[in-house]
């Protein structure tokens, strides 16, 4: 009866802490295998030092391609929220973009709505995010809890120019990001993306 009632408990508990899901320590170097079709990359993401966006601080997040920069994206975690704070640190999103939001129970969902720069003209960009914690995971040789994340999203008004975005994506408790199948629809575009996780490289004096 009481192992019972402690199980019972211990599953009510479980809470998302976002925090635990997406490290960001300055030094951290994550490596993907990326199909695209037919084609297929090595991408690499960076955690860079902590640096200044706009009122806040956040982390920059490096992506290199090939051995190509790519992008940089600037994070940082609040209110139990991973936010993305800008793609141009001197152009910070106001509000910032909630990519990944935690809640004291295993499963969270969220809006958002904004309007975006980012195209030839201000456009509203809409966003649906889901979150609940997955089973344990063989990740890099290792048993890790794992977190589910699904993003949907519209940039532009109804139309055929409208461009609709998904990503269901995977992160491991310590590690991040685990895998990912991003799809971007434009019309009768549509491209692919997936990405899963090959490598991991901590700082010196961290575990996982």
């Amino acid at each position: 009866m009481i192992l019972g009632l402690t199980l019972s408990l211990a599953l009510q508990t479980r809470s998302i802490s976002v925090e635990e899901f997406f490290p960001m320590k300055p030094g951290t170097v994550w490596r993907f295998e990326e199909k695209s079709g037919r084609s297929r990359f090595e991408v690499v993401e960076v955690a860079n030092p902590v640096m200044r966006v706009g009122e806040v601080e956040a982390t920059p997040i490096e992506t290199r391609i090939q051995g190509q920069l790519a992008e940089t994206l600037y994070y940082r975690i609040q209110d139990n929220r991973v936010l993305m704070v800008a793609i141009d640190p001197r152009k910070p999103f106001e509000p910032p973009y909630p990519v990944v939001v935690g809640a004291n129970t295993d499963r969270a969902t969220w809006n958002f709505e904004t309007t975006t720069n980012y195209t030839p003209e201000p456009s509203p960009h809409r966003l649906q995010g889901e979150a609940k914690l997955g089973r344990s995971a063989r990740v890099l040789g290792q048993s890790v809890e794992t977190l589910e994340v699904k993003l949907t999203g519209t940039i532009g008004v109804d139309g055929p120019g409208q461009v609709r975005t998904e990503r269901i994506a995977r992160y491991g408790k310590g590690i991040g990001l685990i895998e990912a199948k991003d799809t971007t629809v434009m019309g009768s575009q549509k491209q692919v993306r997936e990405r899963k996780l090959i490598g991991l490289t901590l700082p010196k004096g961290s575990s996982h």
